[in-house]
């Protein structure tokens, strides 16, 4: 499948099915991260960014705050991370492990359609993922120093029937980032801690240093 834009291939897609969703055989899978705080008992993304434009920032990283997380969506998401002003402005940046995850789900009841809550997973899959390139870092994508990100190519499996508007465990890892580049793969979970999707994702990350 392709997609044009002013007559140039923009987009392809490469989609391949199997003729049953349930068949015998081995199974197993990787384990949802134990000892995080629940979905609801976590602030949502506008409560967060709210709390930290309370507080003093530059004009840019304020600017950044609003535009990467304050734009109005119809996703909840719940940071199990919550960022600190000395995240965003301090000098010292805190490098963190290149992992991190996220609660997420539609707000509202959806349709039963299951090719409609892949489709939306396969948008709410790029969000944020790249970004996990950065940590090792002590970067951010609201911080000034990171100029632009783009995703390059992005790759998704569905393991199981799942629904969008149930809470979703999304946890995030980059294993490699170099030459202007960032690899990353995901992993969603159900509360029941079962997995129903993987992703990976390469994606290009400009920083002050490389333009």
């Amino acid at each position: 499948m392709e997609a044009l834009q002013y007559g140039r291939n923009i987009f392809v897609a490469e989609i391949s099915f199997k003729r049953t969703a349930d068949q015998d055989g081995i199974e197993h899978q990787a384990q949802m991260p134990g000892g995080l705080p629940r979905a609801d008992d976590l602030p949502t993304s506008e409560e967060m960014v709210a709390q930290l434009l309370a507080q003093k920032h530059e004009v840019r990283v304020e600017n950044a705050l609003r535009f990467h997380l304050f734009e109005p969506n119809d996703l909840d998401i719940r940071f199990v991370e919550q960022p600190t002003f000395s995240d965003l402005c301090s000098q010292e940046l805190k490098k963190r492990d290149p992992r991190q995850c996220f609660w997420v789900r539609v707000k509202g009841r959806l349709p039963d359609s299951m090719a409609l809550h892949q489709a939306i997973a396969a948008y709410f899959t790029d969000h944020l993922l790249l970004s996990t390139s950065l940590r090792p870092s002590g970067l951010h994508i609201w911080n000034p120093e990171v100029v632009r990100m783009a995703t390059v190519d992005h790759c998704l499996w569905f393991h199981q029937a799942f629904r969008v508007d149930q809470w979703l465990l999304y946890q995030m890892e980059s294993t490699r980032a170099g030459g202007g580049r960032g690899f990353c793969t995901g992993r969603l979970f159900t509360e029941q801690g079962e997995m129903v999707a993987s992703c990976a994702q390469e994606g290009v990350i400009y920083l002050k240093s490389n333009v």
